[in-house]
């Protein structure tokens, strides 16, 4: 069974909104989405400027959201 297609930014909004407002994320946190051979897709994590390490708490919960978004979402051409 094939999974519905989102856009890169469609993916990115998604992602955004599950870590907004989550403590161990810094506000203006952004993540960029990008095509894998492997996994299908995957973002990285952007932090907001001037350009800050992201935490590794912040890192952790956007692969989450990721592999759970992955579940569901195939990325569209």
């Amino acid at each position: 069974m094939t999974r519905p297609t989102r856009t890169k930014e469609q993916l990115r909004q998604s992602i955004l909104s599950q870590i907004k407002g989550q403590a161990v994320c810094p506000p203006g946190m952004d993540v960029v989405v990008r095509a894998d051979k492997d996994l299908r897709w995957t973002a990285d994590p952007k932090p907001p400027s001037p350009p800050s390490i992201v935490s590794a708490d912040c890192a952790d919960l956007v692969n989450k959201v990721v592999r759970r978004l992955r579940l569901e979402y195939d990325l569209a051409q």
